[in-house]
Formats: C-alpha cells, structure tokens, sequence
C-alpha cells in the first residue's frame, strides 16, 4: 500500500509516525490526564451553563464553544497519530512461522 503513495502522501504519513510516537510517549503520562481531566470538566460545565443560565443569549456560549471545538481536534490529533503509529507497526510485524 505504501508504495502506491505519492511523495506528499509518503511525507505526511512520515509525519504522522513520528507524531505518533512522541504523542504515545505523552499520553502515558501524568499531564496526559489532566488534560483529558480538564477537557471532560469544561465540556460539563459548558453543558450546565447552556441548560441552567436560560436567559443568556446563545452567542454569549460562542467563544467557549470554539476553545471545546479546538480541544476536541487536538485530541482528535494526537488519538489519529497513535492509531497510524499503530496501524504501521502492525502491518509491519513479522509473521510467526508455523
């Protein structure tokens, strides 16, 4: 399959790898938690302050809908990265020998 890449495709898959491997060495991390910890917190409180604050006009959630919407992509990142990172080192396992 890799061979039937372009030069960009290859490149970017390189990329992704080497992503890959620095963001699975984060996520086994301390800080990793926290962070999720932090995303799982704002998305919470963001969904009780829409349910709760009913006066509120809705374009006063805007500027905290968009940072929710740029953590779920940077996670969504890092979680692509590792299961290239991953996909990669299964395809290029060796076969056991029967």
């Amino acid at each position: 399959m890799e061979s039937e890449l372009s030069e960009e495709q290859k490149q970017a898959l390189s990329e992704s790898l080497t992503r890959g491997s620095a963001f699975e060495e984060m996520v086994r991390s301390q800080g990793w938690g926290f962070i999720k910890a932090y995303y799982q917190a704002k998305i919470q409180r963001f969904a009780t302050s829409l349910l709760l604050e009913e006066n509120k006009p809705i374009s006063d959630f805007e500027a905290e809908r968009r940072e929710l919407i740029g953590l779920r992509k940077l996670i969504g990142l890092i979680d692509n990265d590792i299961k290239a990172l991953e996909n990669d080192r299964q395809k290029n396992k060796p076969v056991a020998k029967k």
